[in-house]
């Protein structure tokens, strides 16, 4: 059902983002469970909403003559966002520990 109603906005990249979510959830080996659940929303979702930015972002690297569409940036997003995150939280923490121990 939901599907249904953001199909009209958003027409393929909420297929690129579903097909970027269940890619990283199958590949990933650190979250089970209910976590795989979430995981997979949070993924699917930034993927959607993310993708305009994911967009003008990669385009930024490349030449004027490779476009980059919404639904590719949709599933960059959806693969890259979970790690992306996980990074920058392990990153954050080591730096607080650090400066903790000072």
């Amino acid at each position: 059902m939901l599907v249904n109603i953001l199909g009209e906005l958003y027409d393929s990249a909420i297929t690129a983002a579903f097909s970027g979510a269940a890619i990283f959830t199958l590949i990933q080996q650190t979250f089970y469970g209910r976590k795989k659940i979430i995981i997979f929303l949070v993924s699917f979702f930034m993927g959607v909403e993310g993708a305009d930015t994911t967009v003008s972002l990669v385009g930024s690297y490349l030449s004027d003559a490779i476009h980059i569409s919404r639904a590719m940036g949709a599933f960059v997003c959806s693969m890259l966002v979970v790690n992306i995150a996980m990074i920058v939280i392990s990153r954050v923490g080591t730096y607080l520990n650090k400066t903790e121990g000072e």
